[in-house]
């Protein structure tokens, strides 16, 4: 391989010359490695415009200086429609027999060569005396094209060359006037050559001015008949794409994951994973069934695909024992087939089988923040058996019940809390108990600090009190449905329960607007009566 360019990962650029379906020249513009997802420059110590004004240099300069000994594998410049190439000499013909009218001193002293455009990939005839030289700063700029073989395909029928109707509907797919580049994955680098697979062309429609999707032509010569598959592969070609992609997605997805996270008011919450004092998991009640909505609709996905290639850190979903999908993070990887993971949506750190692993869209991480928050108790320490607290804090069948969490502070990205269980209802009050008198009484943890010794016993609140803490309601005032912020996360949310896009969502709370004329109301009564 060369160094420098690049041996595995993605090239994206732009085709300048086509000799058939499994040969072209190709200009790398970008590429993208195991080292980041992101397109970055390919290195050149001159760009190609900077090298064309140069050259175009050369053609305006009063004084055309000729060559007067030309040399095989020497590089030169040509003007070829007024633009000016460089070439290398490949082979030297010699003079050629004259006509009378061609003896003139130049055209006897000529001879005839071979030329290849080394910053376009083909070959053509010219005399010697044709030619410009060059600086030897222009001559020792590496040719801007390389010779790529595009792997995957063949001529139909074993034959040994393409027909001259598959290299044109090959031309017409990756050099068309709408193809804006091209990207591939290299299998192998060589002497400069490239190896690839995956070719995508990317169109671009300059009337309407947007990107459209990727077409394959691959693909298109193979359901067009012009062209068979070609499974087989050199034995040198690399095999970490999907070590790649996977690297890929799990630095695309720090990008786009949002937590849960607690405000500084009383919320109700779940307490739906304990290991100690100082290490649990909560959510918010709030947004439950929009969770419980999201699994099944992760469980009911048909056609999964299953990870190839576990990194640590990769979002994906999990088949559970309770035969439900949830959100998972990639905490370790066995030797043998399973994975260690950590519930984002539940708190449980579990091992699981490797198959049982499977790729998730983007759309399902950006629906709904991963839901379980870290946290530890003020005020108390010792050594619980995890299966008391959840006696204390779930139903005899095991449903959740709920809590009045008060934050603290937070240290380390931990919240540190303090919980209250809801008792009773009685009347227009609803009385919450302190969680940790209930466990120090009880002999499972004892103070460690007079604060919370000395904290209230319960939390009295009235119902509608409860209601202003626990959803936030803006002041009420009228507003401006153009102005609702639709990237807030509670919109976002109620909105993705009910499956209603945000133009959707626009829409209705201008109708809500037009109902309720001018009569004050929040921002959140107005998002749940549209919903």
């Amino acid at each position: 391989p060369v160094e420098g360019l690049p041996v595995d990962g993605q090239i994206k650029g732009r085709i300048t010359f086509v000799v058939s379906p499994n040969e072209f020249y190709f200009i790398i513009e970008e590429y993208r490695n195991e080292s980041s997802y992101k397109w970055k420059k390919f290195h050149r110590i001159m760009s190609l415009t900077e090298m064309n004004k140069k050259l175009e240099k050369l053609r305006d300069d009063d004084v055309v200086e000729l060559v007067d000994n030309v040399k095989v594998n020497e590089v030169y410049a040509i003007i070829v429609r007024e633009f000016v190439h460089r070439v290398r000499v490949v082979e030297d013909f010699g003079r050629q027999p004259l006509r009378g009218y061609q003896e003139t001193e130049k055209e006897k002293k000529g001879t005839l060569l071979l030329l290849f455009h080394i910053d376009f990939g083909y070959y053509t005839r010219a005399f010697s005396y044709d030619l410009m030289p060059l600086s030897a700063e222009l001559r020792s700029v590496p040719p801007f094209v390389h010779r790529v073989y595009l792997w995957g395909l063949k001529p139909l029928d074993n034959e040994l060359d393409w027909d001259a109707k598959s290299t044109q509907t090959f031309f017409e797919k990756v050099m068309g006037k709408n193809v804006q580049y091209l990207t591939a994955w290299v299998r192998l680098q060589l002497n400069g050559e490239f190896w690839v697979d995956t070719l995508a062309a990317f169109t671009r429609f300059a009337q309407i001015g947007i990107e459209a999707n990727y077409s394959s032509p691959v693909k298109s010569l193979i359901a067009y008949k012009l062209a068979a598959k070609n499974p087989k592969k050199i034995s040198q070609f690399n095999n970490n794409r999907n070590e790649i992609i996977s690297k890929w997605s799990c630095e695309r997805q720090k990008t786009i994951v949002q937590y849960a996270f607690l405000d500084d008011l009383l919320m109700e919450v779940y307490l739906c994973h304990f290991t100690s004092f100082d290490n649990f998991y909560v959510r918010i009640e709030k947004f439950d069934e929009i969770l419980v909505s999201l699994d099944d609709e992760l469980s009911q996905i048909e056609n999964r695909r299953q990870i190839q290639h576990f990194v640590v850190g990769l979002i994906c979903i999990c088949l559970h024992e309770s035969q439900v999908m949830n959100r998972v993070r990639i905490e370790k990887i066995n030797e043998d087939n399973t994975v260690v993971v950590f519930f984002l949506d539940h708190g449980e750190t579990s091992t699981v089988l490797k198959q049982n692993c499977f790729v998730i869209e983007d759309k399902f991480i950006k629906r709904l923040p991963f839901q379980t928050i870290k946290c530890k108790l003020v005020g108390v320490e010792g050594n619980v058996d995890p299966n008391v607290v959840y006696d204390y804090t779930r139903y005899p069948d095991e449903r959740y019940r709920y809590l009045l969490l008060e934050k603290v502070s937070v240290e380390n990205e931990t919240s540190a809390v303090r919980l209250y269980l809801k008792r009773d209802e009685i009347k227009e009050k609803v009385i919450y108990d302190r969680m940790s008198k209930w466990l120090v009484d009880n002999k499972h943890a004892k103070y460690c600090n007079d604060d919370e010794k000395n904290a209230d016993e319960f939390k009295e609140l009235m119902i509608d009190m409860v209601d202003e803490h626990l959803e936030d309601d803006e002041d009420n005032e009228d507003y401006d449905p153009n102005s609702f912020d639709f990237d807030d996360p509670e919109v976002r949310f109620s909105a993705g329960a009910v499956g209603i896009n945000p133009d959707e969502l626009k829409k209705l709370l201008e109708t809500v607007n037009k109902k309720n004329g001018i009569k004050k109301i929040s921002k959140a009564q107005k998002l749940r009566k549209a919903l």
